[in-house]
């Protein structure tokens, strides 16, 4: 307990005189602790007698005194915790406005926050500040709003049976959305079938029909209707998906007026500085809502007038090359793009591929592309591809189970991402074999050394990860383990208590067949929730505690291993819903024979 007394160490504690009380009191056996600011030991005072009067002792006297650098570290623990805590506590009190049928957003009470965080900072960097604390709210938010979904952990017992699989495959996510965009400026009527609709398809869709599109969606079925699209003095929602934002923000640019966006919390922490300063070449301004921030809502100053030529700068985000090329040609001249060589992903391959065939006329050079004002059109029956990453997951079963799975769809074989996941799953040992209506995946003969190199695609660790464990021997992931895709790793094979090696570009892990863990373990990303449905396989009765995560993207997926071996023979309707159902997570209890 620390007082306004002056602290003197002389070896043994003695408290200069203040005022008339001495250091006694009768507040009962309870145990009080105060630190010396002068010599950093603890005080701990212990009851002693029947007076139950308080004595003080003075612990680790002899600490020596701290560096910089544990100073540092003590701090960092007191720091982590009352973020913690203020995160817990805002949370609350959002969950508590939600529960009311209120927004968890109190303007008000973020207003005070932000004012004790000005008189504080006073004088510093208040632009980085408030980023920060837009930051800590989101996470706060974000957790009121997971409590809306609350879900028990599940453990999996997946079949023990040869696989016999032969469903339809995962419609590709991506161009899902980019043909949703396109979609809504068509001037005829369109339905695609076996549209993978998801959480981020459902808001953009709904984001879309704010613009005064006519889309709808029941199960798997995708339609439209020819539509007039503006965005002048609306508000849109733009849900919780980067790219959608994207796309929203491009279609507005076009048509001058003023158009605000908000978004769910988890899109508050995307950075809108390096979109803020390539809009003024669009003739646009985007300001955020909140002064001295670079983040959502935000308000949207389009003039209509687009240049002929624009410049995008390697700091842009790549998404937002793709959105831009999808919105260009709903403006009134053609745009011509000069591309930064960190543009050029395969999800930009993969846009001008799909305007192509939807007959948007673009020309393309070493430097450039550019893109002609007109109306899209699809070819006659057009259908979605299979989604290389997703398909990967189910063409990974035969390793696990043994068996046979067929997945009906055309396979993007041009699609680089697709070449990655289809020689990931050769080098662990499967037999694919591929036509334009179907791929199948069997097991093949197994590789003498057990390792993989995805030293390219490092988003595909969490597919490579089961893989190599299947092996049941010592294995070896090429790839680099500075990233992020690396850390969930790791922090997976510490809660399956394995033993591991970390290079910078390799990681080698021993394997042992029991894995000592009770407790569920909450998958950091929808794809390791996907990876930790595998290596079930392996260690049967693992459990998981947020299995509902993954119905966010793929709301079949959790039918599907439930239905195992032969899904194709239970019912696999999803509850995806109609027009005007909210988007949700939702939770499925998950065993097996």
């Amino acid at each position: 307990m620390e007082t306004n007394a002056s602290w003197k160490c002389r070896g043994t504690l003695q408290r200069a005189h203040v005022g008339a009380r001495r250091l006694r009191a009768h507040v009962g056996a309870r145990r009080l602790r105060a630190t010396c600011p002068l010599c950093r030991g603890t005080l701990q005072r212990a009851p002693t007698g029947r007076a139950r009067t308080w004595n003080l002792k003075l612990k680790n006297m002899n600490k020596k005194k701290l560096t910089l650098n544990e100073e540092l570290e003590q701090l960092e623990q007191k720091l982590t915790a009352l973020i913690h805590r203020r995160i817990t506590l805002l949370g609350k009190i959002a969950g508590k406005r939600s529960e009311k049928n209120k927004s968890i957003v109190d303007s008000g009470l973020e207003k005070k926050l932000w004012s004790l965080w000005k008189i504080h900072f006073k004088g510093e960097n208040q632009r980085a500040y408030r980023q920060l604390f837009t930051i800590l709210n989101s996470l706060s938010y974000a957790r009121a709003e997971k409590k809306k979904f609350s879900e028990k952990p599940f453990c999996l017992y997946p079949t023990k049976n040869p696989l016999n699989v032969h469903i339809q495959g995962p419609g590709d996510i991506f161009q899902a959305r980019i043909c949703t965009f396109l979609a809504a400026l068509a001037d005829r009527s369109i339905n695609i079938n076996n549209f993978p609709i998801n959480d981020s398809l459902i808001e953009l869709i709904k984001a879309l029909n704010q613009y005064g599109a006519k889309l709808t969606w029941k199960e798997k079925i995708f339609s439209s209707n020819p539509a007039t699209l503006s965005s002048v003095n609306k508000s849109i929602f733009v849900g919780q998906d980067a790219f959608n934002f994207y796309l929203l923000l491009c279609l507005s640019l076009g048509e001058a007026g003023v158009t605000r966006f908000t978004c769910a919390s988890n899109l508050k922490i995307l950075n809108l500085k390096p979109i803020q300063d390539i809009l003024p070449q669009l003739g646009a301004r985007l300001s955020s809502t909140f002064p001295q921030s670079f983040s959502l809502p935000a308000r949207l100053e389009a003039s209509g007038q687009i240049p002929g030529q624009i410049t995008l700068p390697e700091s842009i985000d790549p998404d937002f090359v793709p959105a831009l090329c999808l919105a260009a040609c709903t403006y009134r001249d053609p745009l011509k793009i000069n591309l930064a060589p960190m543009s050029r992903t395969y999800k930009f391959r993969q846009t001008q591929k799909l305007m192509q065939s939807w007959k948007i006329k673009t020309v393309q050079s070493d430097q450039t592309l550019t893109i002609y004002p007109g109306r899209p059109e699809p070819s006659e029956n057009f259908q979605l591809q299979l989604d290389p990453l997703l398909g990967g997951y189910l063409l990974a079963l035969p390793v696990f189970a043994g068996g046979k799975v067929t997945l009906l769809g055309n396979w993007p074989e041009e699609n680089p991402l697709a070449t990655a996941v289809y020689n990931l799953l050769t080098q662990a040992g499967l037999k694919l074999m591929t036509s334009a209506t179907h791929i199948t995946s069997t097991p093949g003969h197994k590789p003498e050394e057990c390792l993989i190199d995805i030293s390219d695609y490092p988003e595909l660790a969490p597919l490579a990860l089961p893989l190599l464990l299947s092996s049941k021997r010592p294995a070896t992931l090429f790839m680099p383990t500075s990233t992020e895709q690396a850390e969930f790793a790791l922090d997976l094979l510490k809660f399956l208590n394995l033993d591991f090696k970390v290079y910078p570009a390799r990681l080698e892990i021993s394997f042992h067949g029991k894995v000592h863990q009770k407790d569920p373990w909450h998958s950091p990303d929808v794809y390791y929730t996907l990876a930790y449905a595998l290596i079930s396989f392996i260690y049967r009765g693992i459990c998981l505690a947020n299995p509902g995560s993954v119905t966010a993207i793929w709301p079949d997926f959790w039918k599907i291993f439930q239905n195992l071996p032969d899904p194709q023979n239970q019912p696999l309707a999803t509850n995806a819903g109609e027009q005007n159902d909210q988007p949700a997570r939702r939770r499925i209890i998950v065993s097996g024979d």
